[in-house]
């Protein structure tokens, strides 16, 4: 019985533990987007970013420690409103459900958009932070194949995950020029893009046929 109550308590103590690392992580996100409004990625630092959270340094840095941190929480935030809004998509065939993920990543970024952009440059900028930053983003392209469900159906099924980096990659240059309502350029990028990659794939399976 001593035993089953002292394992009780360590149950509700991770949970206490990792809903306060939860909520540190979204004050953290909050303070960051926050503060990427008036400044460039480069000149926050910090020990801005804890105060604009309101969170104790020693807290906070249990959580997060450096930029690579952040921009790993970032990331991690952007996957997870995508799939939030995505993890039921339904669609005729895997490009259908593809365009609409990579769709909803761009309007999730988009309510963000000053601040995303700022992080882009700066990624561009350092070229050892883009290293770093590259197979994060890999791993969010993996996950909006996961949810289109893409085997190999599919183009995006087929090509190697660096393709669909470059192709991503693309489309989010057309969406950092697009100042259109619903954005429009970006959603014919999108559509653009997909057909180019369905015709390919037919001219390999024929080729190969």
């Amino acid at each position: 019985m001593q035993h089953l109550r002292e394992q009780t308590n360590l149950v509700k103590k991770k949970n206490k533990r990792k809903n306060n690392d939860d909520l540190i992580k979204q004050k953290l996100i909050n303070s960051i987007l926050s503060l990427l409004k008036n400044k460039t990625f480069s000149k926050i630092t910090m020990k801005e970013i804890y105060f604009s959270a309101k969170i104790h340094p020693p807290e906070a840095y249990k959580v997060v420690k450096n930029k690579k941190d952040i921009l790993i929480l970032i990331n991690n935030y952007f996957n997870e409103e995508v799939y939030k809004k995505t993890y039921n998509i339904k669609g005729s065939n895997v490009n259908d459900r593809i365009f609409e993920i990579l769709m909803t990543r761009f309007e999730v970024l988009n309510i963000h958009r000053v601040a995303v952009i700022k992080i882009f440059d700066y990624l561009i900028k350092k070229p050892d932070m883009f290293i770093f930053f590259a197979p994060l983003m890999i791993d969010s392209l993996k996950n909006i194949l996961e949810l289109s469900e893409s085997k190999n159906d599919g183009f995006f099924g087929k090509m190697k995950i660096e393709g669909f980096l470059i192709v991503y990659i693309s489309i989010f240059l057309v969406w950092k020029k697009d100042k259109t309502k619903n954005l429009e350029k970006t959603m014919v990028a999108i559509d653009n893009h997909l057909k180019k990659a369905e015709v390919f794939l037919n001219l390999i399976n024929n080729k190969n046929g």
